[in-house]
């Protein structure tokens, strides 16, 4: 089991030609169940694929690659306990757990003829054990802001320096600053009349201006996710 300070030992990849060594009535399941979800984001889509992948090569090396139909509780909790041991943070495993549980209900909704006495193997009582591993986001102080813009700017990295700006000053994930188009340069900006208090302490009138973006792909429940402008200066 990964100890304190250590990096968690990430799931190893499958690769295509290790799926087609899985049982073919859980790959043609998993198949199945993706199709359903066509809800799902290009970027959710992603991580069910891998989720369900890495749990069904468990199953095959583990349970003697039995129908997913016949796994049981107890079964499932010795995967809960071997992504735990392999160091994988609480909310790496929660989401492991939750895709499973949706391709589990998945069965239990639409296949109730095929299956009547199929439950999920996945339930509510069964808790991620507290392992400790939060990845901790800490953002730049504005001091460390401060000195990197500063620095790229002696650099000349005008590029970089932009994207520092941007995001920094918007807030965006790096998946939706990729979306940012060129032609943001030549948008004309908001004004709006400010008051503010100088560094001697006097009051001041201004005008502070402000760009909107084009229409961009945020994170959101949906194929299309969340359709938003951001706001930079």
């Amino acid at each position: 089991m990964t100890t304190l300070g250590q990096t968690a030992k990430h799931s190893d990849e499958i690769t295509e030609e290790m799926w087609s060594q899985v049982n073919k009535f859980n790959r043609d399941m998993v198949q199945e169940f993706l199709d359903y979800k066509i809800e799902l984001s290009a970027k959710s889509k992603v991580q069910y694929v891998s989720c369900l992948r890495i749990f069904f090569w468990w199953v095959k090396e583990n349970l003697k690659d039995k129908n997913c139909v016949e796994i049981k509780k107890k079964e499932f909790i010795r995967y809960l306990n071997y992504l735990t041991n392999r160091g994988l943070s609480e909310s790496a495993i929660k989401m492991k757990k939750s895709i499973c549980s949706s391709f589990c209900n998945y069965i239990v909704e639409y296949y109730e003829d095929e299956y009547p006495t199929f439950r999920s193997f996945v339930t509510s009582s069964m808790k991620v054990v507290k392992t400790g591993f939060v990845h901790e986001k800490e953002p730049l102080t504005p001091e460390e802001y401060n000195n990197l813009c500063h620095k790229l700017e002696e650099m000349g990295e005008w590029q970089k320096l932009a994207w520092v700006k941007f995001s920094y000053g918007t807030g965006c994930r790096r998946a939706e600053s990729r979306q940012l188009l060129k032609e943001v340069v030549d948008y004309k900006p908001q004004e709006k009349e400010i008051t503010y208090v100088d560094e001697n302490g006097v009051e001041q009138r201004g005008v502070s201006k402000s760009y909107l973006t084009h229409t961009i792909r945020c994170k959101g429940p949906s194929i299309v996710g969340k359709q938003r402008q951001l706001k930079f200066g």
